[in-house]
């Protein structure tokens, strides 16, 4: 019952896919640029999916999949640490509501100061406080993230990114 469920969702994700790509031959071919070159791949993603999740094609990936050891970690052990701490993550995770402040604050931030503030500041205090990263790599972190959207976004692409409520109105547009 649970593959049938899983199957009919692929084959959904799949004619929504589908349903976009099409949708968008009817735009000017600039306009479509993008949703092809998302849509196209996800089409072939969730096709690939789809083959997988049939029963005797799964059953045999898998067989093929524990017959060839790829990367040659079949004969690695899992030290006594690796297992305990294994074992520490499956007991400790995050409770939803701790998930939803941050996607609330990331939300409010985006609204408030835009998208160059908010992804810096994100990624910033994600992994500073989250995942406790040291100030160096958080800092470099979020600086490299910035140039990237910036430079890539706005000075490459020439694409607008919402400036947010405080520097509209500070800005008067």
């Amino acid at each position: 019952m649970k593959l049938k469920g899983e199957f009919i969702f692929e084959v959904l994700i799949l004619g929504v896919i589908i349903g976009f790509v099409s949708y968008s031959l009817s735009y000017s071919p600039t306009a479509r640029l993008l949703p092809l070159v998302v849509g196209i791949p996800g089409i072939i993603f969730a096709v690939l999916q789809l083959i997988g999740s049939i029963p005797g094609v799964s059953k045999r990936l898998e067989k093929l999949s524990s017959t060839k050891d790829l990367f040659g970690t079949k004969g690695i052990k899992p030290t006594e640490e690796a297992q305990e701490s294994e074992e520490e993550a499956e007991k400790v995770s995050t409770p939803a509501w701790i998930i939803f402040v941050w996607i609330v604050g990331f939300t409010g931030l985006i609204v408030l100061f835009g998208y160059l503030v908010a992804v810096p500041v994100l990624v910033f205090s994600f992994l500073k406080f989250r995942s406790e990263a040291s100030w160096l790599y958080s800092i470099l972190s979020a600086v490299g993230i910035e140039v990237v959207m910036y430079g890539g976004f706005v000075l490459l692409l020439n694409v607008f990114l919402y400036e947010g409520l405080v520097f509209i109105l500070i800005a008067g547009r």
